[in-house]
């Protein structure tokens, strides 16, 4: 049996990123905590300790242990700083729309890995994922391409990476780009499906999509 939303007609888009962890079409801003990076000294004074140990030993055995032990914690930390975020979402919203980034290419790019890893975008989507299921809201992920050039109005707004504002000529918006990207992509979805499609997907119980 699915579960019915409180709030149905509730929708948000959200835009994954590094300066912010999301941004959110309601112009909200979801911290980046950076676990990693705020341990990430501590970390590499145990792992060289580790490296002096002599093999075998003793020492080595409790330095390994200090360092999966910070490892450990670094983990719990951004997890159940995810569960959070994830679980007041769900509870919030009937309609969640997120890019469908390729987490994994993106990986690939070494200037970006670690803190792409300690953000943890990849385990973001899958508690929206799960969590949207149980708790009767939908969740989609859609195409970003050119989310961060378009404008609401139809027209093309270029941009540099270092363009932090979505400045458009033709009807004056002019906000965050990252706000205005999450935006962008709950259109796109509503354009694609309208309204009835999400009253249709929740009574059918068909609580996630890839679209």
């Amino acid at each position: 049996m699915v579960t019915a939303h409180p709030f149905p007609e509730r929708a948000i888009g959200l835009d994954a990123g590094l300066t912010h962890l999301l941004a959110t079409s309601t112009g909200d801003f979801v911290a980046n905590q950076r676990f990693l990076q705020q341990r990430e000294k501590k970390l590499a004074r145990s792992q060289r300790t580790l490296s002096r140990k002599k093999r075998g030993s003793k020492n080595r055995h409790k330095a390994r242990k200090k360092v999966a032990k910070t490892h450990f914690k670094i983990s719990s930390q951004r997890k159940d700083y995810l569960h959070k975020i994830t679980r007041k979402l769900v509870d919030s919203y009937g309609l969640i729309v997120a890019e469908d980034l390729h987490i994994h290419q993106m990986m690939k790019n070494r200037r970006l890995a670690k803190a792409i890893g300690d953000a943890g975008w990849g385990t973001l989507f899958e508690m929206l994922r799960y969590k949207a299921e149980s708790a009767g809201s939908v969740f989609v992920q859609i195409s970003p391409q050119y989310s961060s050039q378009e404008c609401l109005c139809g027209a093309m707004v270029k941009k540099t990476l270092r363009d932090r504002k979505h400045a458009c000529l033709e009807c004056g918006t002019n906000e965050d780009r990252d706000t205005h990207a999450s935006k962008i992509l709950l259109e796109r979805y509503r354009r694609n499906y309208g309204n009835s499609s999400l009253t249709e997907n929740l009574s059918r119980g068909s609580v996630t999509q890839d679209a």
